[in-house]
């Protein structure tokens, strides 16, 4: 039984928040909180590289054509779909943040 007290206390002292705050900034071990802000890092970066190819793509078509009425239509498809990815990019990073 003393053995299952003291592995249950050296588990609620390595995940205590103070703990991991305090670290030594030497330490070479990570957090899963920082894996996971490095991982969410790494894939915002790729979404806004996505986003920026992608209006860079449609932009360079639509400055070869003559502008006319037609011209909206993929201007605002164009719009709707950058808004909905950064929505969605933005509300993904809040519930990572919250959870």
């Amino acid at each position: 039984m003393a053995a299952i007290t003291a592995y249950n206390s050296e588990q609620d002292q390595e995940t205590t928040p103070l703990l991991l705050s305090n670290r030594h900034p030497t330490d070479s071990t990570t957090t899963p909180k920082e894996m996971k802000s490095r991982s969410d890092a790494i894939f915002g970066a790729a979404t806004h590289v996505g986003l920026a190819l992608f209006v860079g793509l449609i932009i360079s078509v639509l400055v070869r054509i003559p502008f006319n009425v037609f011209t909206y239509h993929p201007i605002f498809i164009m719009l709707f779909i950058v808004f909905t990815t950064e929505g969605i990019v933005l509300a993904t990073l809040l519930l990572n943040f919250l959870f």
